[in-house]
């Protein structure tokens, strides 16, 4: 919203990563693999760059896979294994320099976050459109499923979390928590609607909110 002309910044974004994308085809076509994936640390920023890029023109409407043809989802699968490489390796690398290999997962996990929230809102199914249980509708909780899922790994397992990972993470738990048709499944709550459980998700989403609040204001503040 910030640039004079938006509609054209969007086509130059698209018009960058699709010219990426025909150098990774030649680079790959040469039968340069390792120059093109020699660098572990290169390679997984290069990735997650795209992955970025892809995620905001996604957000402002200016993407759309199936009309390009370029899978995030082989991006990701390709940033993890990237990572997953360059822990194994014995060789130093520089990808662990700055953050440790759990920060850098986070990263990782954040933008697929955002990928799954951003599909859920894009899903035409909603709690205020058609009933509950309808395809469109199963869809949008499943993509929630799996952003809170995510969410839940880094939050529980990790002893640190990045500030901008925790937000993103924090949102998925939102939006998690403000179904109950998707907390009484996984909790296997009674399929009638029960007022305390209902509460107890309102309780739950409030304090979510609180806590993703006082993040914002540490982050900012640093």
């Amino acid at each position: 919203d910030d640039h004079p002309h938006p509609i054209e910044a969007q086509r130059q974004a698209m018009r960058d990563l699709m010219t990426c994308k025909d150098m990774d085809r030649e680079v790959v076509d040469n039968g340069d693999r390792e120059g093109f994936k020699g660098d572990k640390d290169v390679y997984f920023e290069l990735l997650l760059g795209r992955i970025r890029g892809l995620l905001l023109l996604m957000e402002f409407g200016g993407y759309d896979e199936h009309d390009h043809g370029w899978d995030i989802d082989e991006l990701f699968d390709g940033a993890r294994h990237a990572l997953v490489s360059a822990l194994e390796s014995s060789k130093p690398t520089l990808l662990f320099r700055d953050l440790k290999p759990a920060g850098q997962m986070q990263r990782l996990d954040s933008a697929m976050i955002e990928y799954y929230l951003h599909l859920s809102s894009t899903t035409s199914g909603n709690s205020s459109g058609q009933r509950r249980g309808q395809p469109e509708d199963e869809k949008r909780q499943g993509y929630i499923k799996i952003a809170a899922e995510v969410a839940i790994r880094m939050l529980f397992e990790d002893e640190y979390v990045i500030g901008d990972a925790a937000l993103i993470a924090l949102q998925a738990l939102v939006e998690y928590t403000s179904d109950a048709s998707i907390v009484g499944e996984y909790e296997e709550i009674d399929k009638e609607d029960s007022p305390d459980s209902t509460q107890r998700n309102s309780i739950c989403t409030k304090q979510l909110n609180q806590y993703m609040r006082n993040i914002k204001d540490s982050v900012s503040s640093t």
